[in-house]
């Protein structure tokens, strides 16, 4: 048999709402999900998720984040989509990573069991790109990994 294997999926849409509200904030929204490319069904422990502007690539995930209820598992060959999720973003940030000075990110990780009891982990990390009107994975391969 062969174990799972849990990905960020990618089909990220992204609401873009920019402007400024009482607090100098819009929410944006981002649609995304994981999806298990293994066999077998993965059972998640584990997912923290960042969603914002960053002032410079220099990102650190330090640990697996929220630990998740039993009983979410994603199906071999299946997606499992996050629920809708607000990204807020000023508009100075947004003219910021436009003209080449931040980024805007969505990155992590996800933990996550096979049917075996071995522990596995997949960071992910990326970036709107502003020519493409897209998020795209980016080449650090400190954040984007599994094991």
């Amino acid at each position: 048999m062969e174990r799972a294997y849990v990905f960020l999926s990618e089909d990220i849409q992204f609401e873009i709402n920019v402007g400024e509200d009482a607090d100098g904030v819009k929410e944006s929204k981002l649609h995304y999900s994981f999806t298990n490319y293994g066999k077998t069904p993965a059972i998640v422990t584990g997912l923290s998720v960042f969603r914002r502007w960053y002032p410079n690539a220099d990102l650190k995930i330090r640990n697996a984040g929220n630990e998740i209820p039993p009983g979410l598992v994603i199906g071999a060959n299946k997606p499992w989509t996050h629920p809708v999720t607000s990204f807020p973003i000023s508009v100075d940030e947004w003219r910021d990573a436009s003209t080449g000075s931040g980024y805007i990110l969505l990155a992590g990780k996800i933990a996550y069991e096979d049917i075996f009891g071995e522990a596995h982990e997949t960071g992910f990390c990326w970036a709107y790109n502003f020519d493409l009107a897209q998020f795209v994975q980016t080449p650090n391969k400190e954040l984007n990994y599994h094991w």
